[in-house]
């Protein structure tokens, strides 16, 4: 939990200073296949925090959390997320436990659209053993600024700004 406090202090301290900037919260679920010796089926549920700029074109980024299910493993994945129009990445640690082992490595996840996100997944578990897996994201977002919580829609957002 400490670190969790942490992590979300120092990404309000980077954006709370900037002026015409919208934040977002956006729950989700995730579904997908993982491939190799240690693949299957992947469920999952993630849940990011995002800033952007006033303008349509300003880039959007923020933390992602996210824990998944695929066979025997679990996975917690903790990343920083950076998006440019409907394409973005998602890199960070991810923390795996199966059978009672605990693994530590890093993700990388290239991923696109709007509300329904087509993602590629490659883990690094220190050497033990490597993820790849394809799937798609399902995300909801919401805007947390001004106290007011609306349903996001890219479209009309970047109408009005």
């Amino acid at each position: 939990m400490r670190k969790f406090s942490l992590i979300l202090l120092l990404y309000l301290n980077t954006t709370s200073g900037q002026v015409n900037h919208h934040y977002f919260f956006s729950p989700g679920i995730k579904l997908g296949y993982a491939f190799g010796e240690n693949g299957g089926f992947v469920f999952g549920f993630e849940g990011s925090m995002t800033a952007t700029g006033a303008y349509g074109d300003d880039p959007i980024y923020g933390v992602v959390f996210n824990y998944d299910w695929i066979g025997e493993i679990s996975t917690l994945h903790i990343g920083f997320e950076y998006i440019r129009y409907v394409g973005g990445v998602d890199i960070g640690p991810t923390f795996a436990w199966k059978n009672g082992q605990r693994y530590a490595g890093f993700s990388i996840i290239p991923f696109i659209g709007v509300l329904f996100h087509p993602y590629y997944n490659y883990t690094f578990l220190n050497g033990e053993f490597d993820l790849h897996e394809v799937g798609a994201y399902l995300k909801f977002p919401i805007q947390i600024d001004d106290h007011t919580f609306t349903w996001h829609r890219l479209r009309r957002y970047q109408q009005e700004y």
